[in-house]
């Protein structure tokens, strides 16, 4: 009956939606770390042409920029996203959600160490925010950019598009503030460009040439035998998960653009004093 609430459906279609997104990022970096590894061994013994070598170490580098800016963005990603869907797996189920009677609240524990151990988020944001503001990020969306998609997904191209150029906004804005400000709004940089490479990632599964059928739920269950394609579910999740991010990239954006320093110019006063025991 609770899965009847529109409320409760919207959040567990958002819990599906990101778990679909940490998985196409996640798979994205390996097949990027991949390459990155065979390039670098074809170097260690190199082609006699000087032009196809010389293009085997430009693709090195590529592969390499792509590779320390997608790993921090993984972990950073994969392991935010277990925490809040574990987090609203508790909220869906309530009571039942919170009590050691059921699986549910020790997936919740288990995941808060994600964010920790290997290096925190903060740590992870610090990594990769330097590959978004060096234009890593802008060179691999424009690759994705130019990939051929399926005209039903041409809006959710633009909306993409227009993402980009806030990001680009965003980041010129940071690298006139300077380092210390790159850091202080690392994190809304990292989700706006983490966004975008996930919507690319999703337009590209719905426009597949893979004919497979998948089942679709009834009263929480796929044993009914309906199914729709496979690419056609694929362009519904790409359509919700771009359409929904887009107003929050918008709004990352203008936060990073306000200028607000008063971390740095008024921390002692804001945070006040430690208080005596």
């Amino acid at each position: 009956a609770i899965e009847k609430l529109p409320a409760v459906r919207d959040m567990l279609i958002d819990m599906k939606t990101v778990i679909e997104a940490g998985r196409a990022l996640l798979y994205e970096t390996s097949r990027v770390v991949d390459m990155e590894i065979g390039y670098a061994k074809r170097l260690e013994n190199p082609p006699q042409d000087k032009a196809e070598a010389r293009q085997i170490k430009n693709e090195s580098r590529k592969y390499k920029r792509y590779a320390g800016m997608l790993t921090p963005m993984s972990k950073y990603y994969c392991s935010e996203m277990c925490n809040s869907v574990t987090y609203d797996s508790i909220q869906v189920l309530g009571g039942s959600g919170y009590m050691r009677d059921y699986a549910c609240e020790r997936h919740a524990r288990d995941a808060r160490i994600t964010t920790i151990y290997e290096g925190t988020s903060q740590l992870q944001v610090v990594a990769a925010v330097r590959g978004v503001c060096s234009g890593t990020a802008e060179r691999l969306m424009a690759e994705y950019a130019e990939q051929q998609y399926d005209p039903e997904i041409s809006d959710l191209l633009d909306t993409l598009a227009k993402g980009r150029e806030l990001l680009a906004e965003s980041v010129a804005y940071v690298k006139e503030q300077g380092n210390e400000y790159m850091d202080l709004y690392g994190r809304p940089v990292v989700d706006i460009a983490i966004d975008l490479i996930n919507g690319y990632l999703f337009c590209s599964q719905a426009s597949t040439k893979v004919k497979m059928e998948v089942p679709v739920a009834e009263n929480g269950s796929g044993d009914n035998g309906k199914t729709i394609p496979m690419k056609q579910r694929k362009a519904m999740i790409a359509r919700r998960y771009i359409t929904k991010n887009a107003p929050k990239i918008a709004a990352l954006a203008e936060l990073i653009r306000t200028g607000d320093k008063s971390t740095f110019t008024e921390y002692e006063a804001l945070i006040g004093p430690v208080p005596a025991e």
